[in-house]
């Protein structure tokens, strides 16, 4: 698990009325401004950077699925709501 699918699960836990597209804007363009990055655009042609994930399911989150070196995550234990899949990253997909 790393920081991103981390994030997601947290935010959909407090807050499950939270729609797709507020999610999108909270880790995408809010993300992006907050770090003055480049804004990004999906375009036939470009190289995608995706993050594919579901608000539906649940996951407990364990040693085991933390993809970092360190186990003090506050979450260890705890069962999160939704998932992220994978992503696709510089044109190549990496599924959890």
């Amino acid at each position: 698990m790393n920081i991103i699918q981390n994030s997601f699960q947290v935010v959909n836990t407090i807050l499950p009325g939270i729609t797709n597209e507020q999610i999108t804007a909270l880790f995408s363009g809010n993300a992006r401004k907050l770090f003055s990055l480049n804004s990004s655009s999906i375009k036939e042609g470009e190289v995608a950077e995706i993050t594919l994930f579901s608000k539906h399911g649940e996951q407990q989150v364990t040693k085991e699925i933390l993809k970092s070196k360190s186990n003090n995550n506050p979450f260890t234990g705890k069962t999160l709501n939704g998932k992220v899949f994978g992503i696709i990253n510089k044109g190549k997909l990496f599924l959890n």
